[in-house]
């Protein structure tokens, strides 16, 4: 490691921990709790399982190393990532990457943050800033959700944590950001979140935004999501939880307003689900597509 890349590393060697553990690594740890109980119920369907062995105990490795390598500037960025320059619109670059490796534990972690451009509107830029922040506490709650893992363990315990992301969209309009993270102890779990700007406003969207507000579009995208996963079960041997017998509580019933999605290169959608919220383990983070046709006219005009 040269120079100017052990510097980066003093510089980053601490990061500030939040007191608490939300969003979306609670949720995803609460169905992980579930997992047994639905892999059992996918084991009836006749899917195949996704089985990951969990280690005994292991001891406990010395201090928690952390390494940060930020991009503090261009030249710097490209050292550590290839730059993409998508359609020469956005440039997003690895902001900084949380690296540990201790025992049978282990972290990497990266967070993504847009490059503000010459000349671009104000709205834009501070748009920029406001969703590079947001990613960035993101990312560091599942940072001390790994931390307050490797905390507890004591002499006990193996975890993998990974997280990446991918650009997704990037036009004149839109620019869509996807996160992804993969737990795997004794079993795993995987999660991702979605963020779209909107480039004329500088506002971040969830996917209710692209559709007007008086239109049926939730029934409309859940009828078709719920036909292709009843056809799944039937044809693929597929474990989407749509019918079972626990009941609505369990079963997928109606599609969330601010649900994961994206716009495919045909203008489709895309809906992300995380692994577990509505299909057996053995199927990950299951994606289905709805044609635009089918809701074209729910759209906002400015979508259309």
């Amino acid at each position: 490691m040269n120079q100017k890349m052990e510097e980066l590393k003093r510089q980053y060697e601490e990061i500030p921990m939040p007191e608490e553990l939300k969003g979306k690594v609670e949720e995803a740890i609460k169905r992980g709790q579930e997992a047994e109980r639905r892999e059992k119920y996918s084991k009836k369907r006749g899917g195949w399982l996704l089985i990951l062995k969990g280690g005994g105990a292991v001891a406990a490795a010395a201090l928690l190393s952390i390494v940060v390598l930020s991009n503090t500037s261009a030249e710097t960025a490209y050292a550590l990532e290839n730059i993409p320059v998508i359609g020469a619109i956005s440039r997003v670059v690895t902001l900084s990457t949380f690296a540990d490796k201790q025992g049978d534990y282990e972290a990497s972690i990266d967070t993504p943050k847009i490059e503000s451009e010459e000349g671009e509107k104000k709205n834009l830029t501070e748009g920029k800033v406001n969703l590079n922040q947001t990613m960035a506490d993101y990312t560091e709650t599942i940072e001390k959700a790994y931390e307050a893992d490797l905390k507890a363990a004591g002499d006990l315990g193996k975890e993998t944590v990974d997280t990446s992301y991918q650009v997704l969209t990037d036009n004149k309009r839109l620019l869509s950001i996807r996160i992804d993270t993969t737990v795997v102890m004794a079993s795993s779990n995987a999660f991702s979140k979605i963020y779209h700007l909107d480039k004329t406003t500088g506002k971040q969207l969830v996917l209710k935004d692209f559709f007007r507000q008086d239109s049926n579009y939730i029934d409309v995208l859940t009828e078709s999501l719920l036909k292709q996963m009843k056809k799944a079960n039937e044809e693929e041997e597929a474990a989407y939880f749509i019918d079972t017998e626990y009941g609505d509580e369990f079963n997928f019933t109606q599609l969330d307003p601010e649900q994961n999605c994206y716009w495919d290169e045909k203008g489709n959608l895309v809906v992300v689900f995380d692994k577990y919220q509505v299909s057996a383990g053995c199927m990950g983070m299951p994606e289905l597509t709805v044609d635009r046709n089918v809701f074209s006219e729910c759209l906002k005009p400015e979508w259309k």
